[in-house]
């Protein structure tokens, strides 16, 4: 959306301001795009979180907001092996707890119109093997997981190598 400046201005920044007849300051002539296209814009926003326009309900700017922002938010999903082959889906936040070898399958079909990425948040109950899914790390190094604990891993698809990448940092490492 573009500021609409009033009309008796030449100033593209220029404010609004009120008449003031004591001290013979004019007031400003609103275009009816100022009045009409924030209007459209709000009104676009409640349509498009699928609410239905409502005279009688002034929050419905706010729960569009929050419908947008919500939608954005990622769930958790559960796994509940423990161990074997694990299938993991792009774009997806996982939680699991790891006692047995484990091998990951990463998707091979991935969205081209976005960032493919995959979180795990992994608890390590014991130090096993884990085959990542793919053979390229961040800083060229596989995962280290050589401590019972808390893990953070990630994947994240390069589409100009045609490969998942892997990293992972332990619960505590980020200060």
């Amino acid at each position: 959306m573009k500021y609409t400046k009033p009309l008796n201005e030449t100033n593209e920044d220029a404010g609004y301001v009120n008449a003031d007849v004591s001290i013979g300051r004019r007031g400003s002539t609103v275009p009816a795009e100022a009045i009409e296209a924030p209007q459209r814009e709000i009104v676009a926003a409640i349509t498009a979180a699928g609410l239905t326009p409502d005279a009688d309900d002034n929050t419905q700017l706010s729960q569009a907001i929050k419908a947008e922002i919500k939608a954005d938010v990622q769930d958790i999903v559960p796994i509940s092996a423990t161990s074997g082959t694990v299938a993991l889906n792009a774009n997806t936040l996982y939680k699991m707890t790891i006692s047995g070898a484990t091998t990951f399958t990463l998707p091979s079909a991935v969205n081209a119109t976005k960032h493919n990425q995959i979180k795990m948040f992994l608890n390590l109950s014991q130090v096993v093997t884990v085959n990542w899914g793919t053979s390229v790390f961040f800083n060229e190094t596989a995962p280290d997981i050589a401590t019972v604990g808390t893990y953070c891993i990630y994947w994240d698809y390069d589409p100009n190598a045609g490969t998942w990448i892997c990293g992972a940092m332990k619960e505590g490492a980020a200060t």
